[in-house]
This record gives C-alpha cells, sequence and structure tokens, in this order.
C-alpha cells in the first residue's frame, strides 16, 4: 500500500514537472480530520492518511451538533466512502431539514481505524469544525489562493484563465479566441471545465497537488451551491 502511494507521489511529480507551470504550489496545514458542506444535507469529511473502509462507513462513528445547540447531536442517516483514490473521504448524508444553512456546526469523529487497521485518532474521538454551505468568499477563495493562484493570476496567467476573483472565474481561458467559446464556470454545470479540470482525472487535480476532498470542494461548489458569491 505505501508503495502504491509513493508511486503515486511520484506521478503527480512528475504530471507537475510537465505541464509548464513551475511555479510552486502552496501545501495546506493537514488536520487530522477535517470537513466541508458537500449539499444542504451532506457533509465531506477528510482524513489525512486511508482509512478502513470497513470502520470510516459506520455512521455511529460520527455525530453533528450545531454550535450552541443542546442535545447530544445527530448521527447521520448513511455514510458513503466515496474517495476511491487514496481512501481518505467520505461523505455522511441527514435527512433533509437537518443542516441549517450558513450555520456553524461541529463533527465528532470516534473510533476511526486506519487501512492498516490501527486507531487513527490518539484519544478515540475528534472534533471538526464546518460551516455549512458553500461560497465564494469562503471557503473557496481559500482553495483558490492556496492551489491555483500562483499560476492562475497575475499579468500573465496560465492558458490565459485567472482564477484570483470572482469575476474572472467566469473567463474563457485558452479558447477565448475561438468562435464560440466556453466559460470555464457554469453554476449547476457537473460538466463545466472548472469542476472537470479539477476532478481526480482532470489535469489541474495532479498540477494543484490536490487532494480528493478539495477536488469535491469545487464540483460541490459549482453543482450543490451553484457558484454562489
Amino acid at each position: 500500500m505505501m508503495n502504491s502511494r509513493r508511486l503515486a507521489s511520484w506521478t503527480l511529480l512528475a504530471a507537475l514537472a510537465a505541464c509548464g507551470c513551475d511555479r510552486p504550489v502552496a501545501s495546506p496545514s493537514l488536520k487530522a480530520v477535517s470537513a466541508a458542506s458537500a449539499s444542504p444535507f451532506a457533509v465531506d469529511i477528510a482524513f489525512d492518511r486511508p482509512q478502513s473502509r470497513l470502520e470510516v462507513a459506520n455512521k455511529s462513528h460520527y455525530l453533528i451538533r450545531r454550535v450552541g445547540a443542546d442535545g447530544p447531536g445527530t448521527v447521520p442517516q448513511s455514510v458513503q466512502f466515496i474517495d476511491t483514490l487514496f481512501g481518505e473521504t467520505v461523505r455522511t448524508t441527514f435527512q433533509l431539514g437537518t443542516l441549517e444553512d450558513s450555520t456553524l456546526y461541529e463533527v465528532t469523529v470516534r473510533g476511526a481505524r486506519d487501512a492498516y487497521g490501527n486507531a487513527y485518532l490518539p484519544g478515540d474521538s475528534v472534533v471538526a469544525a464546518v460551516r455549512t454551505g458553500l461560497n465564494y468568499d469562503s471557503p473557496l477563495r481559500e482553495a483558490l489562493d492556496r492551489r491555483c493562484n500562483r499560476c492562475h493570476a497575475g499579468a500573465a496567467p496560465a492558458a490565459g484563465y485567472r482564477t484570483d476573483s470572482y469575476a474572472s472565474l467566469f473567463g474563457f481561458g485558452s479558447d477565448s479566441a475561438a468562435a464560440h467559446p466556453i466559460h470555464n464556470l457554469i453554476p449547476g454545470d457537473a460538466q463545466c471545465l472548472l469542476v472537470v479540470k479539477t476532478g481526480p482525472k482532470g489535469k489541474e487535480f495532479s498540477r494543484a497537488h490536490l487532494t480528493y476532498a478539495e477536488s469535491e470542494l469545487f464540483r460541490n461548489w459549482v453543482v450543490s451551491y451553484q457558484a454562489r458569491r
């Protein structure tokens, strides 16, 4: 398993070298567990290393509670293992109406085990903060600054496409001179270029060293939240 992950890392580095963008990409400060909205009724939870497929899908290991609310919180209706590349991301789904938009919640994860069967959390549980809903102002702008703006900003952005402002994300990029250019960002469109290129099979996934959770962040913002400001 470790050899395959090392090989994958070298493959990503080779792809970055071949793409022509030699500006360094910022690496995020990884947390043991982090969380982000996936839709009005789902939250993605990302781990910093591969998880046991059997244990990670156990819904009793997760609890979400609105900050300041009374009571123990809510267990998800289902947990889906969505990260088929690295085994580090799951999607927790709740009954519609459980989660309020633009509201701060705490997600408790307990009893997790990594892909080798070892206890993942020293204290057996950890709490991650998540604000429901996805907006450009937060957290997308931070993700773009961390992963994209080093190449797609300034006087000569890569492929003629800028990612350093909300308006510029709707630009055309390298096909701007074509007879019928296509906007890179189309709210609600899972096949628009921004989603496709940052997806696991897209060029920018390896060039920008995106995690699976970051790739889903872009997709969910465009599709579930209509690329809202």
